[in-house]
């Protein structure tokens, strides 16, 4: 079965109504993780977040032998998601990696995501990349560098 539907109707449910869309983290002060979100994301559907102000769509791969993933942090262009991370985001599945893709990008939001996907235990923290487009990828060589200091 195809993503791409799940996919189309998790980001519009988390720009069109954030509160019954997207998944928000307890404000009790408790650091995020991806544990802490009320609903847990699903093999083969991806799952709107919103944290650090901002939308994201996190996908696990469907893959019931393993209990931890290596992930991939996508971060888009300066205008957001258009949809050039779809065929990657597919690959990266299949190879059984987790995906976090967020629909904006700013430098505190990917530390943020970097931070929520090395807290899940279902991620494998050691095994975590960054793919960029554009200026997502300007910013993922930059998030490279300050972590290498």
């Amino acid at each position: 079965m195809s993503r791409k539907p799940w996919r189309a109707l998790a980001l519009c449910l988390a720009l069109a109504a954030p509160s019954f869309g997207a998944a928000q983290a307890p404000r009790d002060g408790a650091p995020e993780t991806l544990a802490s979100f009320p609903l847990p994301p699903l093999p083969d559907r991806p799952f709107a977040l919103q944290f650090a102000g901002a939308v994201a769509l996190f996908s696990l791969p469907d893959a019931s032998t393993r209990k931890a993933f290596p992930a991939v942090l996508i971060l888009p262009d300066a205008l957001g998601a258009d949809g050039r991370a779809v065929p990657y985001v597919e690959s990266l599945l299949g190879a059984g990696i987790a995906v976090l893709e967020l629909r904006d990008a700013s430098a505190e939001a990917a530390r943020a995501a970097l931070a929520l996907l090395a807290s899940d235990p279902r991620i494998e923290a050691p095994r975590l990349g960054v793919l960029g487009f554009g200026q997502g990828g300007r910013l993922a060589l930059g998030l490279r560098i300050s972590a290498a200091r």
